[in-house]
């Protein structure tokens, strides 16, 4: 009995085609997607950096805040202020936020009460990634 081989090769023509292109295009999705996996963790770890820095921008303005109303030089204070944004452009760590601070003041029984809100906002421009975190702190002024 004698096996035809030219026949059985003439079936498989084109079969390694197929399967190389197969394994190509499976490959290239596989890396597409590890690509935009790697891309989306970038961008998640720089938005949660920016809202640690205008978490920390709406810190400082709370403080400045209170040291506005309540000075530390025990001089005369205890009024609110006109709402004012402090830019951050020079600070080690926080460049590219600013801070808007405001401050509301309600008196009953000759106590001032303070309600004071700072809202810190960092960017940046390339990445187009903007974060805002608001810190409001109630305070009240001595009674005499």
């Amino acid at each position: 009995m004698k096996f035809n081989y030219s026949n059985n090769l003439n079936r498989q023509k084109g079969v390694g085609l197929v399967i190389a292109l197969f394994t190509i295009i499976v490959m290239s999705l596989l890396a597409m997607s590890l690509i935009r996996l790697l891309s989306d963790a970038g961008r998640s770890v720089a938005v949660e950096v920016y809202g640690t820095r205008a978490l920390l921008a709406a810190q400082s303005g709370a403080e400045l805040a209170m040291v506005k109303v309540f000075p530390l030089s025990n001089g005369a204070g205890e009024a609110c202020f006109s709402d004012e944004t402090v830019s951050f452009a020079n600070a080690q760590g926080l460049k590219n936020c600013t801070v808007s601070i405001s401050c509301s003041q309600v008196s009953q029984d000759s106590v001032s009460y303070y309600t004071l809100q700072a809202v810190g906002a960092c960017s940046a421009g390339a990445d187009s990634i903007a974060v805002e975190r608001a810190i409001e702190i109630e305070a009240r002024g001595l009674s005499l």
